[in-house]
């Protein structure tokens, strides 16, 4: 299913909750923007491109959900000029629908990016293009009450430079995985140093795919073999979460059991946030569509953001996962 930005970022006042955006149903497979891994891919190759590129995924993003109702039109003067195309059309569409409801309900809404990663950075004739992932925390506080809340947002932005050599959002996707404009064919990698540049595109690719496969491995668990989801949680892991892992193993399979907890999950995107070669370590975030039951109930499914530490481990194994963190939906 391709999932456009068909978004209402919608004050629910009478619930006091703050309604991000409308999820429709789940995208088929792994939902990327390219086929993988996409060919010449100078994500983390071009290092300067890589971190402006993710630096303006950052920025805009906070910019443009970051509105308050005394300060809404001001607000949306600040965020605009980082978008162009069809990001700067959804995001039109989408403030004509928030402008009401928040000014009604005296409401200021701050965001604060806490994990983004760069799926893909291309050059052409048309210039560089790039492609994100982001994760939000929105905090939308009610100015009459003092409650605030809290919500986790997922996108997907496309983005390209303009001839100013300033990086613009030109599409967004509330879905990550949902399909967004293409970038063109690339050209080859125009690097004075092929070796050392396909050395690094192997690895960025290798610690993405590793990281996916290991996001799959955590989430999934099956109380009737408790033991098996725990020995496939070890197996993918290292350092600080083996530990974890194994020194809570006996009251997770105890807690599985008692709950009859059944959790399966599929990659929905995938980005490297960091990438260090000299250290041998990485930082990759995954979206994992989860579905998951207990005691026999009907399952429900959650898209979750996995922020997961890969290290380069020396046994041979090659990368494994050393840590993770998932940001609580409501704090």
């Amino acid at each position: 299913m391709i999932v456009g930005l068909s978004i209402s970022l919608v004050v629910v006042v009478g619930a006091a909750a703050l309604v991000m955006f409308d999820r429709p149903g789940p995208v088929a497979g792994l939902g990327r923007v390219f086929p993988y891994p996409p060919p010449n891919n100078l994500a983390f190759v071009d290092s300067a491109n890589t971190s402006a590129a993710i630096d303006a995924a950052k920025n805009t993003a906070e910019r443009m959900f970051s509105i308050g109702y005394r300060s809404f039109d001001q607000d949306i003067a600040r965020a605009t000029p980082l978008l162009t195309g069809a990001a700067l059309a959804k995001y039109q569409r989408l403030i004509a629908e928030l402008r009401g409801p928040t000014v009604a309900a005296h409401l200021n809404v701050t965001s604060m990016v806490i994990n983004n990663g760069l799926l893909s950075l291309a050059q052409n004739g048309t210039g560089q293009r790039a492609t994100a992932l982001v994760v939000l925390r929105l905090a939308g506080h009610h100015q009459d009450t003092g409650k605030t809340d809290y919500d986790v947002q997922m996108l997907q932005l496309a983005e390209q430079r303009n001839n100013k050599g300033d990086w613009r959002v030109s599409d967004i996707a509330d879905q990550p995985g949902s399909a967004i404009p293409a970038v063109p064919p690339m050209d080859p990698l125009p690097l004075s140093v092929p070796g050392l540049a396909a050395d690094i595109a192997t690895q960025r690719d290798i610690v993405l795919a590793t990281a996916e496969h290991d996001a799959v491995t955590l989430v999934n668990l099956d109380y009737r073999s408790a033991q098996q989801s725990l020995n496939s949680w070890l197996a993918v892991s290292t350092g600080t979460l083996y530990s974890d892992i194994a020194g809570k193993q006996a009251s997770e399979i105890s807690r599985a059991q008692a709950d009859q907890s059944v959790a399966t999950g599929v990659v929905q995107a995938g980005a490297v946030s960091v990438l260090g070669l000299d250290a041998g370590t990485a930082t990759v975030l995954v979206i994992a569509r989860v579905t998951a039951s207990e005691h026999g109930a009907a399952p429900t499914t959650a898209y979750i953001p996995m922020e997961i530490s890969m290290t380069r481990t020396s046994s041979g194994i090659g990368w494994q996962a050393s840590d993770m963190y998932v940001p609580p939906p409501n704090a």
